[in-house]
């Protein structure tokens, strides 16, 4: 089975459409799902902010629909991270 995405940004957020092969016959059938740019944004009102909070959910639905979610047994997992004012930002080494 062939999954795939198609991600596009417009004017109030993000539509991302998926295609999932269907197991019957080789048709792939379309789904659409909108990230909107919403007010209540976990980084404050500023677009900027909320463009950051709605492309954070974009990329966390990405690693969900290609199975590469959070696995609490697993040692290695992807994390996707926003950092905001405020926020010491430590090196890839633990320095700071």
């Amino acid at each position: 089975m062939e999954w795939s995405l198609d991600i596009e940004k417009v004017e109030n957020g993000f539509v991302i459409t998926t295609f999932e092969e269907q197991e019957d016959s080789n048709f792939k059938l379309p789904r659409k799902v909108l990230f909107q740019f919403g007010e209540d944004s976990d980084f404050g009102d500023s677009e900027r902010k909320n463009e950051l909070d709605t492309m954070k959910s974009v990329l966390e639905f990405v690693v969900e629909y290609f199975g590469m979610g959070y696995n609490k047994w697993d040692k290695n997992n992807i994390d996707i991270k926003t950092d905001y004012p405020g926020h010491k930002v430590e090196e890839e080494n633990g320095d700071e």
